[in-house]
Parts: C-alpha cells; structure tokens; sequence
C-alpha cells in the first residue's frame, strides 16, 4: 500500500508542449532561413548572369553554341551578314565564300558570321537575333535558314532549348501559350542562373572541341567548314548512311498561320524592320533520300505551299535554294548535311541571292583576329 501511495515526479504537459513547440518553432526559423538565403543567392547568380551576358553559357548542355557566341561576342565586329539556323546552315553556310563571290562580283565584302547550331530550333534562333546580336554585333544582313520539321506545329523547343536562353517573361510567356509545359519549366529557369555560373568557371579548365577553338572559328567565319576544304567531298560510309536513315522516323507535320512558328517568323520580320536589317529566309538544299523518309506523304508540297503563302502575306523575303538537279549525292556528307564541296556550292548560291535581291549591301566588316 505504500509503494502505491508513493508519488513520482511526473514532467509537466506545459513543458512539454513548449519545448515541442519551440523545436518546431526553431525548425520552420531554420527552413525559412534557408530559403530565403537560397532565393538571395539564385536572384543575386541571375543577375550576375544577365549583367555578365551568361545566359546562353551552358557549355555541358551544348558546347558549340556556347563557344560560338561567346567568340562572336569577343572576336566580331559589325558584321555584315550573319547565318541561323540548325545543323544544316552551321554546316552548309561557309561565310568566306559567301564574302569572295560578292566582292568578285562587286556587291561589297558581304563578310559576316555563322552562328547556326546543331539542334537548333526556330526559338533558339529567335533567342539569339534578340539578345545577341545588338550593338556593334547587329548585322546588315539576317539569314535564316528553315525547313519543315523546323516550322512544323509539332516541333517545339520546350523540352530542350526555350526555358534555358530565354528570359524570365519569355518562359513565363511560353507557358502561358502552351498548356503542356511543365510548370517545372519556370522554376529551372528561375534557378539557372547558379547552373550557368558554375559551367562558365568550370569551362575555363574544359578543352573545347576542335570545330569550337578559336582558331577554328576565326578561320571558318563560325562555319564548320573551312575555306581550303571547300574542294573536299566526304562522304559517311554506306552503312553509317544507312543508319541514320533508319533512324529517321517518318512523321506528318502541319502548318499554320495562327501557330506558334508563324508568330516567331513575324517577330524575325519585326525585329529587321525596326534595327534596319535584311532579313532573308532560305531553304537550305536537301538531300531526296532524307526527306522522302522523314516527311511522310505530301509533306514537302504542303510546306512549300504554306511558306510562300506565308512570307508573300507578312513581307517575309524567302528562297527555296533546294535544286535536286545541282546538287548531287555526292555534295553531302550525310542524308542531311552538306559536305565541304556541297557547302561552296550552297554559298555560291546564296550570294547570288543576296547579290541580285540586295545590291544596297555595301560596307565592309571585319572580323578581329
């Protein structure tokens, strides 16, 4: 009976409750602590990325378009045409034949810069019209060169390219406009700013690839061909050609006036109007191999017919420079790129363009060695 009478010390529930509470109390300071210092630290890494013109430094995303702008942005001056465009104009485009043929022709230097990137779509290039090529970097003469897949209303960039180089209201505006778009989408874009400072010091101590050395992109101009190779005709061996064609998967586009494509080629013509540019859309050439296996059906024959609709409509300048009787098997590299000799030939073609539709482009350019 005594033990049962025997009071223990029992903890106060008071005290338990406030020492509960101020635990917790300590862990939300804690969290919110961090996260107010981690949204400092992103905002102060996003400005220093927009003031130190970072943005498109992603060089472990893709290499090549990082090199290239930044040596653009280092090494050119008032250049007098500048190239966008996918895989096909960064290989088909060689600035320095381009230049010889106007000035052999007395049309002016025409001497410029390739800026085309493999995998680059319509809103990459955008991108860069916009945000890159301003002040002395603004040039005479915009080509852009296009093609179905590129234009077609099933190609968007919100998976790979858009979200990383845009600004924030362009991913803000891009979600808005594409209901598909992870709201992820923003929030990467919001923080990458940390992620591009981390890959700028990082590329300091990263060998570039030879087509990115700044040797390599003074003597080509930005073009991945080189002006002594323009005699040269590489071709990929039967089987890696065949490969790539299996691994073309033959698709249905469409296209429309009201999508997504057509609003980014009237911002292109907007944009030459009012900084003063020429703004040429060209068809680079294409191999009939490539596109009898990747545009299903009429594919082809209802881009052409849409394009020039298109470009009569909104006073959009547009060649199609594919001609399958002047360009031959063996001027491409691969079922769908040029190779050197078909690069030349391509150039040539261009100039000519450019030499009877725009004999104002006059003043010489330079590019700084």
């Amino acid at each position: 009976m005594t033990r049962l009478l025997t009071m223990r010390p029992v903890a106060s529930p008071r005290a338990d409750d406030n020492s509960a509470f101020v635990r917790r109390r300590m862990a939300l300071r804690f969290f919110a602590g961090f996260a107010a210092g981690f949204i400092a630290l992103s905002a102060a890494a996003y400005w220093l990325m927009e003031t130190f013109e970072l943005r498109f430094c992603q060089p472990f995303h893709n290499e090549i378009l990082f090199h290239k702008v930044e040596y653009l942005r280092k090494a050119v001056r008032d250049p007098e045409i500048v190239y966008l465009g996918n895989s096909q104009m960064a290989y088909g485009v060689m600035p320095a034949v381009v230049s010889n043929e106007l000035s052999r022709s007395g049309a002016g230097s025409g001497e410029g810069y390739n800026l085309a990137v493999p995998g680059t779509g319509l809103e990459t290039c955008w991108l860069l019209a916009r945000d890159v090529l301003t002040g002395h970097r603004r040039p005479k003469t915009l080509v852009l060169g296009v093609c179905p897949f590129m234009l077609a209303v099933e190609h968007t960039e919100r998976d790979c390219q858009y979200w990383r180089y845009g600004t924030l209201k362009d991913v803000v505006e891009y979600i808005e406009a594409d209901p598909a778009c992870p709201p992820s989408t923003l929030a990467t874009g919001v923080f990458r700013g940390l992620s591009n400072l981390v890959e700028f010091s990082l590329s300091r101590s990263r060998k570039p690839s030879l087509e990115t050395r700044p040797e390599h992109l003074r003597q080509g101009q930005g073009g991945y061909w080189l002006p002594e190779q323009a005699a040269t005709n590489h071709i990929v061996p039967k089987a890696t050609w065949q490969l790539i064609l299996r691994k073309t998967s033959p698709a249905r586009f469409t296209f429309r006036d009201d999508g997504r494509q057509a609003l980014v080629l009237r911002r292109f013509r907007d944009l030459a109007r009012e900084h003063g540019m020429t703004l040429v859309l060209v068809y680079p050439p294409q191999h009939p191999a490539f596109c009898g296996r990747l545009y299903a059906g009429d594919g082809e024959t209802r881009f052409d017919a849409w394009i020039t609709s298109l470009c009569q409509r909104e006073g959009i300048c547009y060649h199609d420079l594919r001609d399958p009787a002047r360009y031959v098997h063996e001027d491409f590299e691969d079922p769908v790129h040029l190779n050197a000799r078909g690069a030349a030939r391509f150039s040539r073609d261009l100039a000519a363009v450019l030499r009877t539709a725009y004999p104002s482009v006059r003043e010489t350019a330079h590019v700084v060695p």
